[in-house]
């Protein structure tokens, strides 16, 4: 669409109008199920593994409920936070693992 031009509106319309459809909606629900309780389990199973650093752990466990709550409240900043500390921890989780011996 962005490559063609033409009549944006239209374009708006047809994607507005499939996010009411159902099969979105299951597509919607499997992202944030993925999202949310697979960050929360690989969160916990690093956690439990005692391989990497328990701060490296606990950073990525605390995506899911800082997430969640930057959709209650309507900020961003939860959610940029969490997300800061995810990337941090699975960087920490990223050198322990090519660090470790063959």
């Amino acid at each position: 669409m962005a490559e063609r031009g033409g009549p944006v509106a239209d374009y708006a319309a047809v994607l507005d109008g499939r996010q009411g459809d159902v099969a979105a909606l299951w597509v919607f629900l499997l992202f944030a199920l993925g999202n949310l309780v697979g960050t929360l389990l690989l969160g916990v199973a690093l956690l439990r593994s005692r391989v990497v650093p328990l701060g490296a752990a606990a950073a990525v466990l605390a995506w899911p409920p800082l997430h969640v709550i930057g959709l209650v409240t309507g900020s961003e900043w939860f959610e940029v936070a969490g997300a800061v500390l995810q990337a941090a921890g699975l960087a920490i989780v990223g050198i322990r693992l090519l660090n470790a011996p063959r």
